[in-house]
């Protein structure tokens, strides 16, 4: 289960939209990217996004 910090879930979502972008070298990830795969992600990428969430916001 996650654990937050008390941000809100839009807060969430934005913090993590701003992970994916830093891994995946994008400035901008579309609000309505779903899956991350389609936005170019992969299983490195993807690790690399789950480390810095759990640093980050405490989400694993």
């Amino acid at each position: 289960m996650a654990k937050t910090t008390g941000a809100s879930e839009i807060e969430i979502a934005r913090q993590i939209a701003g992970i994916f972008g830093e891994v995946l070298g994008a400035e901008h990830v579309p609000e309505s990217a779903s899956n991350f795969l389609d936005i170019g992600g992969d299983s490195l990428t993807a690790a690399r996004a789950v480390a810095l969430m759990s640093a980050q916001i405490g989400v694993r």
